[in-house]
């Protein structure tokens, strides 16, 4: 099986001395490992998901249409602050900030598009003509900077009295939903645009307490928005903002972005 995390691997053990001329070229060292070891023939994929993939359209001669995609809106994205950075590096959360804080990372619908309609619900992983290909956690690490040493993230969802927990957490209590002929559309979260509307910018004379709450919902707006979307696209999660209580406490938040894209 071939995945990103090798290829980089051997970029580094076993070329050091033609590292910079492997640097600029990773589609070549991508090639020459496919040449190295050509992979089998994948035998026993589940009829079921060939009736209903993607791929079966390409047989048919039909083009398949381009994916939309759904990535965090810069218009969202919170004012980064100096002020943040001593919680974020206790939570060794800081490189993952510093790698995503500026404009939302270019998503290209063609190549995703084309990674989804060779994605093997099966096997968890891509099969392009070059053979098996998959993302793994050295990957999530690298890409991304999120650590991915520390405690398993998870524990108890307990719905009842999330939005008190979340002023406890950030010091503003979301607004009870209060139309009964109604559902609440949010039960899950709050709006990226609350947390807009609340924490844009630390004021210049804000006290240590004022500057962890707008650390920790800068944090909370982040991490829904890259790691853990909900799906509906503009909710950040309540769950996602308990897990940033305690800045002392390390969780391997890669493992868990890993876990959350294979959900």
């Amino acid at each position: 099986m071939y995945n990103l995390g090798f290829v980089h691997i051997i970029h580094i053990r076993f070329m050091p001395r033609f590292s910079s001329y492997y640097s600029k070229r990773p589609v070549i060292i991508f090639f020459i490992l496919c040449r190295m070891f050509r992979p089998d023939q994948y035998p026993g994929l589940d009829d079921y998901y060939e009736q209903k993939h993607r791929a079966v359209l390409v047989e048919r001669g039909e083009v398949p249409p381009l994916l939309r995609l759904r990535g965090h809106n810069p218009n969202e994205t919170l004012v980064y602050d100096p002020r943040y950075e001593p919680y974020f590096r206790r939570m060794d959360l800081l490189q993952f900030v510093l790698n995503f804080k500026g404009t939302p990372p270019w998503l290209n619908a063609t190549a995703l598009t084309a990674l989804t309609d060779r994605w093997r619900p099966e096997m968890h992983s891509f099969h392009p003509p070059l053979g098996e290909m998959s993302i793994t956690l050295e990957d999530i690490a690298m890409i991304s900077g999120l650590p991915i040493e520390g405690r398993a993230l998870t524990g108890k969802v307990r719905a009842a009295g999330w939005r008190q927990r979340v002023a406890a957490l950030v010091g503003v209590e979301p607004e009870p939903w209060t139309d009964e002929t109604r559902k609440d559309p949010r039960p899950s979260g709050v709006l990226f645009s609350w947390i807009q509307r609340h924490f844009h910018r630390c004021p210049r004379d804000a006290s240590p307490l004022v500057v962890e709450r707008f650390a920790r919902a800068y944090l909370w707006n982040l991490l829904t928005q890259v790691v853990f979307p909900d799906g509906t696209g503009d909710t950040a999660s309540w769950m996602f903002l308990d897990p940033l209580r305690d800045w002392d406490v390390k969780w391997s938040s890669g493992s868990a972005a890993l876990a959350f894209l294979y959900r």
